[in-house]
C-alpha cells in the first residue's frame, strides 16, 4: 500500500496529535505495535526539541510530511527555526559524565535515532528537514 499525510502543527502541546498521525501511517505500512512506539517516540522527541530549542519554547510550525512505501515509513518534518542538525548533537559526551554530574534530560536524540533504520537531516529552502525512516520487520 502506498499512501501519505501531511499535517501542519502549531507547536502547543494540545494541539499536536503525533500519536494518530504515526499511528495512521504505521498501520497503513504493517508496522508491529513495538515498531510503532518507537517511531512515535523518535517523531515527539524532533517536534518536542524544535518547539523548545528551535523556538525557544516561543510560536512556531512544525510540518509533518508522511508517507508509505514497500512496507516503509518516511516521515519528514520541516521548521523554520534557525539551522540546527540533531546528528550534530554529542550525546557521548553526556554518556561519559555520572549521573551525579550531569543534569537532567539530555538523551531524548539518543533514543530517538536509536531504533530508526534512517535518520537524515537537510537545511533547504531556509528550512531544517529532519527524514526518519522505519521499515516493516
Amino acid at each position: 500500500m502506498t499512501g501519505s499525510r501531511r499535517v501542519t502543527y502549531p507547536l502547543r502541546p494540545d494541539s499536536v496529535d503525533i500519536k494518530g498521525f504515526v499511528a495512521v501511517l504505521a498501520d497503513a505500512a504493517g508496522l508491529s505495535a513495538s515498531q510503532c512506539y518507537w517511531l512515535h517516540l523518535a517523531v515527539d522527541e524532533i517536534v518536542t526539541n524544535i518547539g523548545m530549542h528551535g523556538y525557544n519554547g516561543g510560536p512556531g510550525v512544525a510540518e509533518l510530511r508522511g508517507r508509505v512505501r514497500r512496507g516503509a515509513v518516511c516521515i519528514r518534518i520541516l521548521d523554520d527555526a534557525p539551522p540546527f542538525d540533531p546528528r550534530s548533537y554529542d550525546r557521548y559526551e553526556r554518556l561519559a559524565q555520572s549521573p551525579a554530574e550531569r543534569e537532567p534530560g539530555g538523551f531524548g536524540l539518543l533514543l530517538a535515532q536509536a531504533r530508526l533504520d534512517s535518520f537524515d537531516y537537510r537545511y533547504e529552502r531556509g528550512r531544517n528537514c529532519n527524514v526518519l525512516i522505519m521499515r516493516r520487520r
